[in-house]
């Protein structure tokens, strides 16, 4: 079996779950550590839950972008572009 052949019975879809499931961990720890700022009494979990959220939605808007194979790309960069700015919107409105 070639690697297209893996692709294409569904392996992409293991590709896709996996990265999903490592950027919500990567945006949920982010989250977390940095939510928290000096003085305030937030521990960062709002910013860690809209992290995994925007993971799972800008993972399915780029499964709904493109088709077969490009859906994988789409997806991930889905997934990572989303929750990256939207963290980037939140924590500088609370630096402000």
């Amino acid at each position: 079996m070639t690697s297209t052949d893996w692709i294409a019975r569904g392996g992409a879809f293991w590709l896709i779950g996996g990265s999903w499931v490592l950027v919500g961990a990567i945006f949920f720890i982010f989250g977390m550590r940095f939510g928290r700022r000096p003085g305030n009494g937030g521990d960062g979990c709002l910013l860690s839950i809209a992290g995994v959220v925007m993971t799972l939605l800008g993972g399915g808007i780029g499964l709904m972008i493109a088709r077969y194979p490009w859906f994988i790309v789409t997806s991930v960069t889905g997934c990572i572009l989303l929750p990256s700015v939207t963290t980037a919107i939140l924590t500088s409105k609370a630096r402000r």
